[in-house]
This record gives structure tokens, C-alpha cells and sequence, in this order.
């Protein structure tokens, strides 16, 4: 067999969509749905992106951090390119379903690294939740300067919950 020939025949990667973090930025989500940012935060606003968060914190509150959930997206990018489709709502589930799919196990602690991950974020900005109490850090936990600090699935969710753009 020829080197091409035993390329060609490998299974092809699996989609994209199964390793994706579950919060996009505002940049990635105008990329995905090839939309100016305007429009998308339009989308948000209106409501056919119906899942999005402003993660912003601190002094820096002014300027929002919004992140919107890759599954949103996902049906937008489906359902809203076609006319007959644009007055259609998506399938809603619960906010406490979307929280258990961000988050995606039941652990009752995430490290901090893993948080910021699912937020999409650095972890400075973890970190000024952390102080300001948005997030809760895992009771005994000494202090919130090391690198990855334990935090509550709970207050997680109450953070998620909250800052939801309605």
C-alpha cells in the first residue's frame, strides 16, 4: 500500500463539536455564526441566543465578559439562517439542566483551573470572583493565592445562575 493510500483510509477525527468549551466569547461566537458582533449582541439582547452570561467582575465591571453557550449558538447557527425557521424558539431547557451541562459531572469541587476553563477566561478573572465572593472557595481551603484553588459546584451554579443575560 502507498503512503497516500494509507491516509486516506484513517477515520476521519471526530467532530469538533464534542471538544469544545461549553462558553464561547463574543469573537468566537461572531466567527461560528459569521455575524458582525453587533449582531450577535442583538441576538443575545432579543433573545434568540438564549443562553449567555456577563462574567464580568470587579473594577472592571464597566466593560461586559460575555460569554455565550456553545449548544445556543449551535441551533442559531441551524434554525436562524433560514427565513421560515427565524420565528421559531429553540428547545428550551431548564436553567439548571444548562448549568449541569456547562459544568458536565457532579462533583461537589472544581479546581480553579477547571472553572476557568468552563468559563473561558483567565484565571485573574477567577480569581477576582473568588474575592469579591461570587465564587466561594471549598470550605478549609487556606488561602485563594495558590495556583489553582478548590471552588463549590454550588456556588458556581448560584454564579451561572446569576449573571444569565435575560
Amino acid at each position: 500500500m502507498t503512503p497516500a493510500a494509507a491516509t486516506t483510509s484513517r477515520p476521519a477525527p471526530p467532530s469538533a463539536a464534542c471538544a469544545v468549551r461549553p462558553l464561547w466569547t463574543i469573537s468566537g461566537a461572531t466567527a461560528w455564526l459569521r455575524r458582525h458582533p453587533d449582531d450577535v449582541l442583538r441576538m443575545i439582547e432579543d433573545g434568540r441566543l438564549e443562553w449567555a452570561w456577563d462574567i464580568a467582575a470587579g473594577p472592571c465591571r464597566r466593560r461586559r465578559e460575555i460569554r455565550i453557550w456553545f449548544e445556543s449558538l449551535e441551533w442559531a447557527r441551524r434554525h436562524l439562517g433560514c427565513r421560515a425557521a427565524a420565528m421559531l424558539l429553540s428547545p428550551s431547557p431548564t436553567p439548571a439542566q444548562v448549568v449541569e451541562r456547562i459544568i458536565g459531572h457532579h462533583r461537589p469541587l472544581l479546581r480553579g483551573s477547571e472553572v476557568q476553563a468552563l468559563l473561558n477566561c483567565d484565571r485573574n478573572l477567577v480569581f477576582r470572583h473568588l474575592r469579591s465572593g461570587a465564587l466561594r472557595p471549598a470550605s478549609g481551603q487556606a488561602s485563594l493565592t495558590c495556583r489553582t484553588p478548590l471552588i463549590s459546584r454550588e456556588s458556581l451554579e448560584r454564579f451561572l445562575l446569576a449573571r444569565r443575560i435575560q
